[in-house]
């Protein structure tokens, strides 16, 4: 009898570690999951305002100049791509009836001098005489007529002065008119630049309003972008951003928030965005007119903090989580964090010097007590 007992207690006691053994093995992870793995470093973290789509380098300077008047290119003296000086001629039109005109109006204006001068050196002439006149007339040898006579001349010298100034500023008028449209024909570049477009040909006909030729100047350029309306409300004019570019790689150009837009506009999918404007800090003859750029403008940085990339990161707000990996296991911890952009979170709390974060968050089988093997190779840049 107390040999069965004994062979049923064995044999329970093998039946529950049979049972343990059997729970050990469903619950122990099957398969070691490969992570990549980061501690936590110093440095600068930003808060950082994108706009909604790509910045465009534009010229500082540009002008597109048109025709104000009727009349025939005769001579095109630079193409597309020419460099050009201030005061360069672009594009002249024919003009002989205009420097006609011009020569007309300062004939005209030359001959109303004339009449002028002749009219004040009879006024001089009458005022002299009528002085002469009123001596005479005051010793009783001029009569009271010949006194009043002279008198009455001198008051309508006075008249045709007036009327030969009058008549100066009209004909002056009709200079400035003429040489205006005389200068009209001349296309002249208004500053140093590059010729971004000729339209006419020789021998065309313009009217007023057509375009002639464009011009920029390449040496000097802004950015234009766009922010959503929420971003701008934390945009400042000053602030300072740096611009990247996929045709430029690893090139990082300084510039500051120069211009924002006082309105709000709608594209055709509803979204209400304000445009802004970057001006380069130094020129940089890499950046192309037309050039498409990304921007970051930092609206905050706090220096040398503790950091982790930010895809490391899990959740929202300033209370988050994060996967370590310690003694061959994932474990969750909780962390406190600050600010962050795309690429890095500041870490306020929640983590050691020597604590082995998991970046490669997106793992298969990667969840809170799955076994874990660390792969030296992965990086935040290379981690899948």
């Amino acid at each position: 009898m107390d040999g069965l007992k004994k062979a049923l207690s064995i044999g329970l006691k093998v039946l529950v570690a049979l049972v343990v053994v059997g729970a050990a093995i469903r619950l122990w992870p099957k398969e070691m999951v490969e992570v990549g793995v980061v501690r936590v470093e110093r440095g600068d973290v930003r808060d950082v305002v994108t706009p909604i789509s790509s910045g465009t380098v534009k010229a500082a300077r540009y002008a597109r100049v048109r025709s104000q008047i009727i009349g025939e290119v005769e001579r095109v003296f630079f193409k597309k791509g020419d460099r050009v000086k201030k005061g360069d001629l672009i594009v002249r039109l024919k003009n002989r009836e205009q420097r006609a005109r011009l020569d007309l109006s300062r004939a005209n204006l030359a001959a109303g001098m004339a009449s002028r001068k002749q009219a004040s050196l009879r006024s001089e002439q009458l005022v002299r005489s009528f002085e002469r006149t009123k001596k005479l007339f005051d010793q009783k040898v001029a009569s009271e007529s010949s006194l009043e006579q002279i008198e009455t001349e001198k008051g309508v010298s006075g008249e045709l002065i007036a009327a030969a100034d009058a008549n100066l500023a009209q004909l002056k008028a009709a200079v400035d008119i003429a040489d205006a449209s005389f200068d009209a024909t001349f296309f002249l570049a208004p500053f140093d630049g590059v010729v971004a477009a000729v339209t006419p040909e020789e021998g065309e006909s313009l009217s007023p309003g057509l375009p002639v030729y464009e011009i920029y100047d390449g040496t000097v350029v802004k950015i234009e972008a766009a922010v959503d309306e929420v971003d701008a409300a934390r945009l400042t004019v000053g602030m300072p951003a740096q611009v990247t570019s996929d045709a430029l790689p690893g090139a990082v150009i300084d510039a500051r928030v120069f211009w924002i837009a006082p309105l709000v506009t709608h594209d055709i999918k509803g979204s209400r965005n304000v445009d802004i404007t970057l001006e380069i800090e130094k020129g940089d003859p890499r950046l192309k007119v037309g050039m498409s750029v990304d921007v970051d403008i930092v609206v905050t940085r706090h220096p040398g903090v503790p950091y982790l990339p930010t895809n490391a990161v899990m959740g929202k707000g300033t209370s988050r989580q994060v996967m370590v990996a310690a003694d061959g296991f994932a474990k969750e911890k909780r962390v406190k964090t600050g600010l962050s952009d795309w690429e890095m979170t500041e870490i306020n709390e929640g983590l050691l010097p020597e604590d082995q974060v998991i970046f490669t968050l997106n793992a298969a089988g990667l969840v809170p007590g799955a076994r874990v093997k660390i792969n030296p190779l992965l990086t935040p840049a290379k981690g899948r």
